[in-house]
């Protein structure tokens, strides 16, 4: 008599699901991917993939934009406002270099966001930055009022543009650097100092005050 099939846990079928969606993007773009595909991948029924994620948008979110969001938070959770700005510049570094190393390995998963986003594809909404954005732009705001100033620019637009402009880094690199990029080490380096200005606000104030 054979053996019941062991029955497997919820962080089981959502690993597997993930996993298969994270592969069918990254070969057919968001566009080409199906959810019936995807849940054929992860061997387990369309319902199902729908009971766990409510859209093929949702489970986009969870595929790319959730490691985004935990490794964007550990960054704001390491900057402190009484750290030097060498120990912030430092701290922003060791970020940007793993949100790059992040973004190549999954070059196709991002680039298939843009090129839906360019394109005339469906209008699915895209919610997994949320959470960070807000965090992020909290954040500013806060260290602003702490150091008696006042917004010059937008914490929100400052903060999805020093997004964009590190996402560009890589997904534009061609078009930024067409006589040929420098090191990734000095790229790295350009980029901490560029967003730790950013956040390092009393020194932004005591400028504008000369």
């Amino acid at each position: 008599m054979p053996e019941p099939r062991r029955r497997r846990s919820k962080a089981e079928v959502e690993t597997r699901i993930v996993e298969a969606a994270r592969a069918a993007f990254a070969a057919h773009g968001y566009e080409g991917a199906t959810t019936r595909e995807i849940a054929q991948l992860a061997s387990v029924s369309e319902t199902l993939l729908f009971r766990y994620f409510n859209s093929k948008a949702a489970l986009f979110d969870q595929v790319v934009f959730a490691p985004f969001d935990r490794l964007m938070g550990r960054f704001l959770q390491s900057q402190p406002s009484q750290d030097s700005y060498a120990k912030r510049v430092r701290n922003a570094e060791m970020f940007i270099a793993e949100l790059l190393a992040f973004l190549d390995e999954n070059r196709a998963l991002v680039g298939a966001l843009t090129a839906k986003r360019t394109g005339n594809g469906s209008a699915d909404k895209f919610d997994g930055l949320r959470s960070y954005f807000s965090a992020a732009a909290a954040q500013v705001r806060a260290l602003q009022r702490a150091a008696g100033g006042r917004e010059d620019v937008s914490p929100e637009l400052s903060v999805r543009l020093g997004f964009g402009m590190v996402v560009a880094s890589v997904l534009l690199n061609d078009w930024l650097f067409p006589d040929g990029a420098p090191a990734r080490s000095e790229i790295v380096e350009a980029l901490a100092r560029m967003l730790t200005r950013a956040l390092d606000t009393e020194h932004d104030f005591a400028l504008g005050q000369c």
